[in-house]
């Protein structure tokens, strides 16, 4: 349990003697503590395991105080994160400026935070880093397990990792805010980060020519899908790089287009039933990049609304140095933190309520969207409440809606406590489940507050939870800021074929609404039933194959097929021995001659890894030995 793992590291880093190190690079720009960022850095447990503490991991404060979009030496200041996975850091601002805080540790995907600064401010940020997942790379081609993300054009003999993020239920995880250089906010459709490596093991993040990445988009950002130019017979879409000096997103000068899971381009026509959910298959975000940090694809929104407001503290006073964060609740986004001034008030861009129009591109014009408050001041962190957005249009203090004065008294501070949850699981197509099992958990709350909630033994939370028949379940767990729900599914059909699902979501608070959790991530495996004779080979269930391998008794090979690695399209049943079928080359033998024949004892294996219907991965195999 994530408790358990969690109190032992504690006691670890009592006995290890807890510490920050910090210090800049220079004496320039930045030297001086006018703001100061704290908190922790953990382990995002993304798949359902716990978030651990990240010791050493690597905090780093930079503001480009000349402009000339780099950050030099003295205009950065950097700390470690000590046993316990907590951080101290401080810098000397000026109003306005803006601040990138980034965290980072190896093979994590980083994440970055930018505030617009004002002096006198303590800000509380706790982080969670998800690990990176190995790149598989055969000569120019890169790619994850399923092909979630692959790179293609690459030189050979590069290495890497990656991750690509569902920016709906993973909206903690987003770099950044969700805005864009150009002062748009950003419907975002997918995120990935992607970390390569040359020859040397050195970073490698410009690339001297282009290279094609692809990357897998959730379903839940299907029906916000737009096609940028219409009539060119392809639905061509946004991309945007991370710019780390800024801290914000840059829109990339060449569009990305979307594809199936076989590569092929997906056309204009077939628009309407992505959006409305009825396509089925993957849908593979597709663009011509240079470089490699964080991609992402959004759809700009210029006419956006503003909100402001006033800030006191408990005691009534003007609240200086104060840190405002809004978060979309009607939609996915969170705006760049500010910190007040000394007359205490905050102006943030949030996504405006519709009038007659549909700003947020889902297809239902007229909605109000609302947002909701973090404040942190005096190292606490409050709830400044729920608002609902302006419809008239506003941006960077003008013309923005007014929600009046904030009392951060202390029935606003967040403070831990036991809350109940509850919810549904639901599949891929938004049907209940039952006996899915569910995991709740908050890697805000410290651990000795998590243990004084729950009790010595947790007995007072209910972290494990399983649905009815109805999907519904009913869990409780310590919460302060940030609740993620994880829920896995696995069972055997009729046909033989094991199925696994996956699926997570985060909350802001103890969310007193239901969570639903769909379980769009997971796999399929089956066994292939093989047939050999008269020099064919021949598989059931007909499924297009990955690879056929053929040994002989004493274990040496004699023939091995594969596909060609570009789409991986695969190659149907039945294949002739010695024959190379279409789509598909030679691994064995490596000069490319004929096999030797089919004989007594050898062993036939034929493999089958790729997208099905519903966009989940399917495993099959099956072996055979010749009598």
């Amino acid at each position: 349990m994530k408790v358990q793992k969690k109190l032992l590291v504690g006691v670890l880093a009592a006995f290890a003697g807890a510490g920050c190190s910090s210090g800049g690079d220079g004496n320039g720009a930045i030297a001086g503590t006018d703001l100061v960022v704290k908190g922790m850095v953990s382990s995002a447990g993304t798949d359902g395991t716990s978030g651990m503490p990240l010791a050493d991991a690597q905090v780093q404060l930079t503001i480009d105080a000349d402009g000339d979009g780099k950050i030099a030496a003295s205009e950065r200041v950097t700390a470690t994160a000590d046993e316990a996975g907590n951080y101290e850091i401080g810098a000397k601002v000026q109003k306005g400026q803006n601040v990138v805080v980034s965290f980072s540790e190896e093979g994590y995907a980083p994440i970055f935070r930018r505030v617009v600064a004002g002096p006198k401010a303590e800000m509380v940020l706790n982080v969670a880093l998800a690990s990176l997942e190995p790149l598989e790379c055969e000569g120019a081609r890169c790619a994850m397990e399923g092909n979630r993300l692959s790179i293609k054009g690459l030189r050979e003999g590069l290495a890497g990792s990656a991750r690509v993020f569902n920016p709906v239920t993973e909206t903690h995880l987003f770099p950044g805010g969700f805005d864009d250089s150009d002062g748009n906010l950003l419907i975002s459709g997918v995120f990935s980060a992607v970390q390569l490596q040359d020859e040397s093991g050195a970073e490698l993040h410009q690339l001297e020519e282009d290279v094609e990445l692809r990357m897998q988009m959730p379903q839940d950002t299907w029906p916000v899908i737009v096609d940028l130019q219409p009539d060119n017979d392809r639905i061509d879409i946004p991309l945007y790089a991370f710019d780390e000096a800024k801290g914000t997103w840059v829109r990339h000068a060449k569009d990305g287009w979307l594809e199936d899971g076989s590569g092929g381009i997906i056309p204009e026509s077939e628009l309407a039933s992505i959006r409305g959910g009825t396509w089925t298959g993957v849908i593979i975000a597709t663009g011509e990049v240079n470089h490699f940090s964080y991609w992402n694809v959004d759809w700009p929104v210029e006419s956006h609304g503003c909100i402001e407001g006033l800030i006191r503290d408990p005691d009534g006073e003007i609240a200086e140095g104060a840190t405002v964060t809004a978060s979309g609740r009607t939609y996915t986004g969170t705006s760049a933190s500010q910190t007040t001034g000394d007359d205490g008030r905050f102006a943030l861009d949030v996504m405006r309520s519709e009038g007659s129009d549909d700003v947020d591109q889902d297809g239902t014009p007229g909605e109000t969207h609302r947002i909701a408050l973090r404040v942190v001041h005096g190292g606490k962190v409050y709830d400044a409440g729920e608002f609902d957005a302006p419809v008239e249009p506003g941006s960077d203090g003008e013309n923005c809606g007014d929600v009046g004065i904030i009392e951060l008294g202390p029935e606003k501070e967040l403070v831990a406590g036991v809350c109940s949850l509850h919810g549904t699981i639901v599949d891929e197509q938004g049907q209940p489940l039952e006996g899915v099992g569910v995991y709740a958990w908050d890697d805000t709350v410290p651990d000795e507050v998590e243990m004084a909630l729950c009790g010595e033994f947790y007995e007072n939370c209910q972290y494990w939870a399983s649905t009815d028949m109805d999907g519904a379940w009913q869990a409780s767990a310590a919460v302060m800021d940030l609740v993620t729900v994880w829920g896995m599914h696995s069972w055997e059909s009729d046909d033989g074929v094991s199925h696994l699902r996956y699926g997570n979501t985060s909350r802001l608070g103890c969310p007193p609404d239901a969570i639903t959790v769909r379980l769009t991530e997971g796999w399929d495996t089956f066994e292939l039933t093989l047939t050999v004779g008269e020099g064919q080979i021949a598989w059931s269930p007909a499924v297009n194959a990955s690879q056929i391998y053929v040994v002989d008794a004493g274990g040496v090979p004699k023939w091995i097929v594969s596909t060609d690695g570009e789409n991986d399209p695969g190659f149907p049943s039945p294949v002739t021995y010695g024959t190379t079928p279409a789509g598909a080359v030679v691994v064995w033998p490596t000069d490319g001659s004929a096999p030797a024949p089919l004989a007594s004892g050898d062993t036939v294996q034929v493999a089958s890894y790729r997208f099905g219907a519903t966009g989940i991965w399917n495993w099959a195999i099956g072996s055979y030995v010749v009598p």
